[in-house]
């Protein structure tokens, strides 16, 4: 069961998070489609980190960041916060990696991976690692729900 997850706003954008058009041609172009549980959890949180920011992905407790947005064009931070752009970062290394969320300060951040089909897992990029390295990927959870109910705040 998923706990009350509290968001609070990182990015001031105007977004109609109930238009979900953009979100549809991304998957489209993208070649996947998103889970019920992300239109759900995620999409009405875009530009919004979680109230509960910790997680631990085995080998160390990290920072959520905020939510991955649909605007078309953004400039400053926003644009580096978009679907899009983080798409375009991770894409030629993890071409069935779709981030969704950030992660720290260092680049890092939390994707959904699509490399096993149609149900994604969570998985932390490392962007402090070589890509494809050992230590670049991790697995965090078996769906966005379970990613979701891990987070915590610092004990």
């Amino acid at each position: 069961m998923l706990k009350t997850i509290n968001w609070e706003e990182y990015l001031k954008l105007n977004i109609d998070t109930q238009d979900v058009s953009t979100i549809k041609i991304f998957e489209k172009r993208v070649g996947i489609e998103f889970p019920a549980e992300y239109y759900d959890l995620i999409v009405p949180n875009q530009g919004k980190t979680p109230e509960l920011y910790l997680i631990n992905i085995g080998r160390a407790e990290v920072e959520v960041g905020p939510v991955f947005h649909f605007l078309e064009s953004g400039n400053g931070a926003h644009s580096s916060y978009g679907m899009g752009y983080m798409r375009n970062v991770w894409e030629k290394h993890y071409p069935k990696l779709v981030p969704f969320i950030g992660a720290g300060g260092s680049g890092s951040c939390f994707a959904l991976d699509y490399s096993k089909g149609a149900v994604p897992k969570v998985v932390f990029i490392n962007a402090e690692a070589e890509p494809g390295g050992a230590k670049s990927i991790f697995l965090v959870a078996d769906s966005i729900t379970e990613f979701l109910s891990s987070l915590k705040d610092e004990d």
